[in-house]
């Protein structure tokens, strides 16, 4: 509770937001701040854990990389075919599509960007359109009735930058939801199957040389659909979501871009849209069908329903946790033992299911636990597979917002993992002036892996190693709590195993003091991430 002053307060708001700031600094630093009038969150104490999957170690080693583009939908695959997975990332808000060209050192330094007035918000799917051995990119298109164009690859890296536009037997509204490569004609040339906002799905029939004919029809009401042959029949079928009976329903592929609806099976009530994948689990050749479990804000229930074969369904069975599966999955053998794994992309960092091979999963572990890497709408991909070191080891890489900016987390398969302690925090000085927040001090810290380093050419403290601290203003009526975000040359290049970090900051603060005491301050949570944003344990 706040305590109650007679002096007289006058709090005013620094408009800026969360955004960097200019400090008055002891220490030369960087500072932005986010502010409200509850903490955030209590502190606790968040122990640093390497991912153990089967009983034996399969571990990744957490590395960062920042990029100057912002991540609506992102893509792994190998445009140039030199082993190497790229990245494929599509920036919605400048309208352009941006290639990473991997390399082993995680450099990325060749990038090529292509304009794209009429980008959608995701990537529709990733194949080779005209079979010419090159990946190509489907990608949504907001023109109604032209929603897909498919960007052709060079195999070089490059894309062709006038794209092909498909264009659609209906309008298309509110734009596409969730999209596919299927082979719906049996004819060996991977087709286009997408669904819109108002349920609608879109059928684009590939018939050779970059030629497509279109067809449409509405399933029901629900969003959420995975194309794959669920019946052995040669010709791709699909399963459907329908949000009245919460039930997916198998539609039989005609071979002619139309299905029969027939068998449904009750899944969990996932509101208006449920996301579906289509892998086999078990090894026996046939597909199952992986979902979403409770949607609208709930987590949970995510569910597996194994495939007969014959376009039917057998048992159900459930992941452990309480995850959601709505921010895009990556399916793949990601710890070496020919089974396949799950890496879901969570508001709390990558959580990876190791796969039993009977279509059960074992319980979740979380790599780059504390970061957000939930994408902004359903249907995205938050989260993609690939070997980006070319090593011969699969790895994990995730889009994470920050703010306005992204990053890119990358988890390298088979490298030890990184860990970062810190302790003995001891306060020198925190006191508030009239407008700043003194804080001195100093800690001890210890890391294995870690890497320190202050980039003083950005002005965002959050693409440098940085402090994180929670400090509550004591005023009169509504207390005010601050996080700081706080990097600077006192974090550049320190030793990376142990050590002890002196600071002396002079802070902006939210509340000004036009006349009477100085309010008291206290320091509610304290944590160091390093540059690759490992996060430390906190401390009160």
């Amino acid at each position: 509770m706040a305590k109650l002053f007679p002096a007289l307060f006058l709090v005013i708001s620094s408009g800026l937001g969360p955004g960097p700031l200019a400090a008055q600094a002891r220490d030369e630093v960087k500072v932005a701040f986010e502010k409200s009038d509850r903490p955030a969150h209590s502190a606790h104490i968040m122990s640093p854990r390497s991912t153990v999957l089967n009983g034996a170690a399969a571990t990744f080693r957490q590395a960062r990389v920042n990029i100057s583009d912002l991540i609506a939908d992102m893509r792994t695959v190998d445009l140039n075919k030199d082993g190497i997975t790229d990245i494929v990332i599509l920036d919605k808000q400048n309208k352009r599509i941006l290639v990473y060209l991997g390399d082993r050192a995680l450099a990325f330094k060749k990038k090529y960007s292509y304009g794209f007035g009429k980008a959608g918000g995701r990537f529709v799917a990733v194949a080779d359109y005209d079979k010419s051995g090159k990946p190509d990119l489907a990608v949504e298109n907001v023109t109604t009735t032209k929603p897909v164009s498919i960007f052709f690859g060079k195999g070089n890296g490059q894309l062709v930058p006038s794209p092909l536009n498909l264009t659609s037997s209906a309008s298309v509204f509110g734009g596409l939801k969730f999209g596919s490569a299927a082979d719906l004609d049996g004819n060996g040339l991977p087709d286009i199957l997408a669904q819109d906002f108002t349920n609608q799905l879109y059928a684009f029939l590939n018939q050779g040389k970059k030629k497509f004919s279109a067809k449409n029809f509405k399933p029901g009401v629900g969003l959420g659909f995975a194309a794959g042959d669920f019946n052995g029949d040669k010709k791709d079928d699909c399963f459907i979501y329908d949000m009245r009976d919460h039930k997916v329903y198998f539609f039989k592929g005609l071979g002619n871009g139309t299905f029969l609806k027939m068998n449904g099976y009750k899944v969990e009530d996932s509101f208006t849209s449920c996301d579906i994948y289509a892998a086999d689990f078990n090894k026996d050749r046939k597909l199952d069908l992986l979902g979403q479990g409770k949607g609208f804000g709930a987590t949970g229930n995510n569910w597996v329903y194994m495939g007969r074969g014959n376009g039917t369904l057998g048992s159900k069975k459930f992941l452990p946790g309480t995850g959601s599966l709505a921010n895009g999955v990556a399916v793949a053998d990601l710890d070496g033992d020919k089974l396949l794994d799950l890496a879901a992309a969570e508001t709390g960092g990558i959580w990876l299911y190791s796969g039993k091979g009977t279509g059960r999963f074992g319980t979740a572990s979380v790599l780059g636990e504390g970061l957000s890497f939930a994408a902004r709408d359903d249907g995205v991909q938050g989260v993609g597979w690939g070997d980006f070191n070319k090593d011969g080891k699969p790895d994990i890489v995730g889009s994470n917002p920050q703010g306005l900016f992204y990053n890119l987390i990358f988890f390298l398969g088979g490298q030890a993992p990184a860990s970062l302690q810190i302790s003995n925090l001891s306060v020198t000085q925190l006191e508030h002036t009239s407008n700043q927040i003194l804080f001195a001090g100093s800690f001890g810290y210890t890391g294995t892996n870690c890497v320190f380093k202050y980039l003083a050419g950005e002005s965002n403290p959050r693409k440098s190693a940085y402090l994180v601290f929670e400090i509550k203003i004591d005023l009169p009526v509504n207390d005010v709590y601050v996080t700081y975000f706080v990097t600077g040359s006192f974090l550049n290049g320190i030793n990376p195993d142990s050590g002890t970090i002196a600071f002396n900051f002079a802070l902006p603060s939210p509340v000004t003091v036009i006349s009477g005491t100085l309010p008291s301050v206290y320091l509610l949570e304290f944590y160091l991430r390093d540059f690759n944003l490992i996060k430390s344990n906190e401390l009160q």
